[in-house]
Order: structure tokens, then sequence, then C-alpha cells
């Protein structure tokens, strides 16, 4: 199965995590899904800038948007 995208992690229980949001089509489009572990989803939404920065959630003005 899918292990965490965060690096360095070894959890293979995973959570969806949509990276642009889950307003209208964007809540099934896997081309905006990673797989973060629990710990590790509740840690973007903590800390969004730095989640950014590695590329776990989308870039400011892409939130909401497919491209």
């Amino acid at each position: 199965g899918k292990t965490c995208a965060f690096p360095e992690c070894c959890n293979n229980k995973v959570d969806v995590h949509h990276t642009r949001g889950r307003a209208g089509d964007l809540l099934l489009d896997a081309r905006y899904w990673l797989p973060l572990c629990r710990a590790h989803h509740d840690w973007v939404g903590r800390w969004p800038d730095e989640a950014r920065r590695m590329g776990l959630l989308a870039k400011f003005g892409q939130w909401g948007k497919a491209d």
C-alpha cells in the first residue's frame, strides 16, 4: 500500500490529503492527492507555510483551483 509522502515517514496507514482543497470536482481529482499519515496530515494543517515549501500544499493562488 501507499506510505506517507512526508519525508522519512514509514507509516503505511494513511489519509488522502487534498493538496488543493476538496471543493467541487477537487474532492475526487486524484492529481492533487497525497497519502499522509494522520500525524503528518495534522502537521500540514498546523504549519501550512512549511508544507507549501515542501510541496505538500498548494502554492498561493492555486488553492481551490485545478490546472
